[in-house]
């Protein structure tokens, strides 16, 4: 008999997962509850799977709604296979739109959520506000590594107009003010969502084209959705934060070349800093390199 893979998502309801199908069919009873705000949980899906993280976010989510005291009540919506991305998160706009919901919470199917995500709406106090996860930007003009945390601020002529923020920089659970966010773990107000719905052009279905890919002539990306979607907001005036205590994963397959192509870029990049200050001495015994031996660290043998 072969050897069984387990992966950490879930496409068939058994278990804990259980409780959560039950609770989804009566969701319409769950949220008359007088004085809580209605949030959406909107997760555009890929092949009918979500992670196991995320199923266990939206139990907590369902038990939340349910405890007295609490002040959210969540429902949830999901879409299947729809492409392309930004075409996904419309349909689910769509949904929200026709829905009493204040708040639509984006959480996409790859992430992985904290234990602690929910403090995210405990502490929503903006227009947009997000948590942060690793994202690969091979193509943002990332020189060190092609991953960020995905919070942005502006920059008057950087490469791409923004440039990333380093989460190490702030405290653990720190709110603070960008330009951009992702949208794997976004939480966008009713008024924005609104405010963008009224004038876009809309599909036969309704489907209000709110996210955008812009393009450009040679069919190139010219930014992402997200970037676009929070390009716009900001110059209508809404405001975007980011809780940078709400730390998720991210789950993507990666080629290991790539990998170790931008590990070297970081490590090459590092110790051009350190030649900077002149402390290559520890550097180069933490690299088994001797004395006068400089060619070890040359950029063809890197």
């Amino acid at each position: 008999m072969g050897s069984h893979k387990t992966y950490p998502t879930v496409s068939q309801i058994h278990g804990r997962n259980a409780a959560l199908s039950s609770a989804l069919k009566t969701k319409s009873n769950l949220l008359k509850v007088p004085g809580r705000t209605h949030v959406m949980i909107a997760i555009p899906c890929v092949k009918a799977s979500i992670t196991i993280k995320i199923a266990t976010l939206l139990c907590d989510c369902i038990c939340e709604g349910i405890k007295p005291g609490g002040k959210f009540i969540y429902s949830f919506k999901f879409v299947n296979d729809y492409h392309p991305t930004e075409y996904a998160r419309n349909v689910l706009c769509r949904h929200f739109l026709d829905s009493d919901a204040e708040y639509l919470w984006f959480i996409d199917s790859d992430t992985m959520p904290s234990d602690d995500s929910l403090k995210l709406m405990d502490a929503v106090g903006a227009d947009i506000f997000a948590g942060v996860y690793p994202i690969g930007r091979q193509d943002k003009g990332n020189r060190v590594l092609a991953v960020d945390w995905g919070m942005y601020k502006k920059v008057e002529n950087s490469d791409y107009g923004h440039v990333s923020l380093p989460l190490e920089a702030y405290q653990k659970d720190e709110i603070i003010d960008v330009d951009a966010a992702a949208t794997g773990c976004m939480v966008i107000s009713r008024k924005v969502i609104e405010h963008f719905a009224k004038d876009a052009e809309k599909d036969e279905d309704g489907t209000p084209a709110i996210f955008k890919w812009p393009k450009k002539c040679t069919g190139k990306s010219a930014t992402s959705d997200d970037f676009d979607f929070c390009m716009r907001a900001k110059e209508v005036g809404f405001n975007i934060k980011v809780h940078t205590g709400v730390r998720w994963g991210h789950l993507k397959l990666k080629d290991l070349q790539d990998v170790y192509e931008q590990l070297k870029s970081a490590w090459k990049a590092g110790y051009e800093e350190s030649m900077e200050d002149g402390a290559t001495d520890a550097l180069n015994r933490g690299m088994g390199v001797e004395d006068g031996d400089s060619e070890y660290l040359s950029a063809d043998r890197a």
